[in-house]
């Protein structure tokens, strides 16, 4: 796809997941191109969500279609962006698209864990072994689940259809492994990556078996583009919690009656030291656990708007592994406590950010305690590490990313010219 030309390209895109910060990777794209979507009518108990879709485009749930041929002869799209590339639909699309010569662009949605690092395996094998121990569907069932990716295999011929039918069976029989998802590599991988930085795209250059010569770009995080440096008077009793959702996955051990426990250690903390803590929920939690605290006079359960007002005179952030972690962290005033107090105690997710010494962990309460009493020294010995940081996490933080990857999309010559499925890493 070359054309520069303005809302005549039309582009479909999968896996934004009915969350509004992945959906807000492709702002800069909306003035210069026609978005679709396509869905799971239900994305982790939760209903598909058309009015967060509006601004950017229509979407329609997978199971409109029969096909992934019925779904591009529907949409006719000149390229199809995935933020996932994992699941039966997903796969099927992507090899369609390559069938008929249509480009596939894997876009980035968020933070990765290092393929150095153990997690990164152990998180994809225990979510395909839930999927597994949950009660048996009927057969009724399963053919429905299946029905748009088997349709899409009974429509495709040579080697497209061998290597759907082989990603069928495996991730039929294993289910979606970091072995299943390197082995099938070459089935998977889409025409082109634009990655948030090299963090992330290290991790698909290891579990898509990325070649070297592939088509790769970093453009930073497009969602992020309005956390440029700020700073005002900083207020040394001012914190920002970035929770997590670790108890909906099932994760790390967390339940929801240790959730409960854990946020009621933090509103003691804040209680001694006299903070006032801003909280910004994840978008995926469903838990309540905060929902006791509103109406505390220290405690605030903030939005988006609310954590950019107050940024500047922050001091002080806390969190697990989240993406939006990154760009507070990369804050010149900001200090980061990442807090690996977890049920199962020797869980350290956010390894990665500690290994840049832009990041301290807190593995106790009691050390929590201690950190917290030094936050300010911690600041100032963070602040040397924040340009190495932001070169490994975010690429660059000029507010620009949403342009470059809005550039790249409309620019760069995606075409699939590769034989499919028969490219060595």
């Amino acid at each position: 796809m070359t054309s520069k030309s303005n809302a005549a390209v039309r582009i479909l895109a999968t896996g934004a997941i009915n969350r509004p910060d992945i959906l807000a990777v492709l702002d800069k794209l909306r003035p210069v191109a026609q978005l679709e979507f396509v869905e799971y009518s239900q994305m982790y108990s939760e209903p598909l969500a058309p009015e967060r879709y509006a601004p950017y485009g229509p979407v329609t749930p997978w199971e409109q279609y029969t096909s992934a041929q019925s779904l591009l002869d529907s949409t006719r799209p000149a390229a199809i962006v995935l933020f996932y590339v994992s699941s039966l639909n997903q796969v099927a699309l992507r090899i369609a698209a390559h069938s008929r010569a249509i480009p596939t662009i894997h876009v980035e949605h968020g933070i990765r864990l290092s393929p150095e690092d153990p997690l990164a395996r152990r998180f994809l094998r225990e979510q395909a072994q839930k999927r597994f121990s949950r009660r048996r569907p009927s057969l009724i069932s399963t053919l429905a689940n299946y029905r748009f990716a088997l349709g899409t295999w009974a429509r495709l011929t040579g080697v497209h259809r061998a290597a759907l039918g082989r990603y069928l069976a495996t991730v039929g029989l294993r289910g979606a492994t970091y072995e299943v998802l390197q082995s099938t590599a070459n089935i998977r991988r889409p025409d082109g990556y634009l990655s948030f930085s090299e963090q992330c795209l290290a991790y698909h250059r290891d579990v898509d078996r990325i070649p070297g010569s592939w088509p790769t770009k970093l453009v930073g995080f497009p969602q992020f583009d309005e956390f440029l440096p700020r700073t005002a008077d900083v207020d040394p009793r001012l914190a920002v919690l970035i929770d997590h959702q670790f108890h909906n996955l099932g994760l790390f051990g967390w339940t929801n009656d240790f959730r409960t426990t854990w946020v009621a250690r933090i509103v003691d903390l804040v209680e001694k030291f006299d903070l006032r803590l801003l909280v910004k929920q994840h978008p995926e939690d469903r838990s309540g656990a905060w929902e006791r605290w509103r109406g505390h006079p220290r405690i605030e359960v903030v939005d988006r708007d609310g954590l950019m007002d107050a940024l500047p005179r922050v001091g002080l952030i806390l969190g697990t592994f989240s993406t939006l972690q990154i760009p507070l962290a990369a804050m010149p005033h900001t200090a980061l406590v990442t807090l690996e107090i977890h049920p199962n105690p020797d869980e350290f997710p956010s390894r990665s950010f500690v290994e840049t010494g832009a990041a301290t962990a807190a593995f106790t309460w009691d050390a929590l305690e201690r950190l917290i009493s030094r936050r300010a020294e911690l600041a100032r010995e963070q602040a040397a590490r924040k340009d190495a940081f932001i070169e490994k996490f975010l690429h660059k933080m000029d507010g620009r990313a949403g342009e470059r990857l809005r550039d790249a999309l409309m620019t760069l010559d995606w075409a699939p010219v590769r034989r499919f499925g028969m490219e060595d890493a």
